[in-house]
């Protein structure tokens, strides 16, 4: 994610066309990130020990291991410089998006008043990652306490070893690049698909490795959501709603079945959210593109356009104030709608929404 503070001379409308029946806004098209910073080798007991991580790994999901990455260790320190030379860097586009996403955020009580999305994003990442894969580089980073006390340094790992090969076996730069620019949820599911599938092999492999709560989680990840506020659910998505939806599918049609998904994944987060809709084969509906430009004034831009599924129709109504199964009713349904967003340097003219 490209992090950056945020300019209080921006402003947002956001404008919603919704069809009958998630998705997010895309992020505008970005410049070459900053390099990751250059990793130190593995130490052999610290190889030998990834490794066996990876094998159990791989042999779990019926995958091969992807033996073209470049793994290394970082220090948690200049992974934190890192982030933050990053956000230095973010080019007016992408500044503009993250500054109108917050004020949007805000409005819709998502964020609270005086929450910003890149400084709570800036401090999830610097203090509670314990690796990561960067499918750009096709590099694979442990941060040096990865190996802790604890047992959420070798659950990142396996995630993280999963992500590997899925490169090797579906390209993912190729199936992000076909998200690029379109206007529906496909971006969100195809991310759904990809965190579902790495969380819940992880869970296996950590059940099987650790017993006891490891099996426990893995039971319970059919009914999985994410606590928390409207922002940590969002986080949370693909991590519980996505892993519960790959793993109904993983119950109906193996493995083989969750790498088609690769190639053909949910049209809609209705369809993560009810399964049945998804083997059934029910498609999106399309909403009816709006330009408001000409209607709002002189001096507003639209920064981004992008799908806005059920997921998002029911946060929105939970951030609202809205009983927890009141909000899942009202959103049950909700097969595909389009968001825009309008940014101006002068006034703030507050959310719209059409419905």
């Amino acid at each position: 994610m490209e992090l950056s503070r945020i300019l209080a001379s921006v402003t947002v409308i956001a404008l919603v066309t919704l069809a009958s029946g998630c998705g997010g806004l895309p992020e505008p098209a970005q410049y070459d990130p900053l390099p990751i910073p250059t990793t130190q080798p593995l130490a052999p007991e610290v190889r030998s020990k990834m490794h066996a991580v990876r094998d159990d790994v791989a042999a779990i999901r019926g995958l091969p291991v992807n033996d073209k990455i470049v793994e290394g260790v970082m220090e948690r320190e200049a992974f934190r410089d890192h982030l933050s030379a990053r956000s230095q860097l973010t080019g007016f586009g992408q500044r503009a998006y993250e500054d109108a996403m917050t004020i949007s955020y805000q409005q819709m009580r998502i964020l609270g008043p005086g929450e910003d999305l890149a400084s709570s994003q800036l401090e999830h990442l610097g203090g509670g990652v314990a690796g990561f894969y960067d499918f750009s580089s096709r590099s694979l980073v442990v941060l040096e306490d990865v190996f802790s006390e604890s047992l959420e340094g070798e659950e990142t790992l396996a995630h993280e070893y999963v992500h590997s090969m899925q490169d090797a076996a579906h390209d993912l730069s190729k199936l992000h690049n076909r998200a690029s620019g379109l206007r529906t949820e496909y971006a969100s599911t195809l991310s759904c698909v990809i965190e579902g599938d790495a969380t819940l092999t992880t869970a296996i492999y950590m059940a099987q490795t650790h017993g006891g709560e490891w099996q426990a989680r893995l039971d319970s990840l059919l009914a999985s959501a994410s606590d928390g506020g409207p922002l940590e659910r969002y986080s949370g998505f693909n991590y519980g709603e996505c892993a519960a939806f790959v793993y109904r599918v993983w119950q109906r049609g193996g493995w083989d079945a969750v790498d088609a998904l690769f190639e053909k994944p949910p049209s809609t987060t209705e369809q993560v959210l009810h399964v049945d809709k998804f083997f059934a084969g029910e498609g999106m509906k399309l909403a009816r593109s709006i330009d408001v430009g000409d209607s709002i004034g002189s001096g507003w831009r639209n920064i981004a356009s992008g799908g806005f599924g059920e997921f998002d129709v029911y946060l929105y109504l939970r951030a609202a104030g809205t009983a927890d199964d009141v909000a899942r009713r009202l959103a049950e349904g909700w097969g595909g709608g389009e968001v825009s967003l309008y940014s101006s340097h002068r006034m703030l003219l507050g959310g719209l929404m059409t419905w």
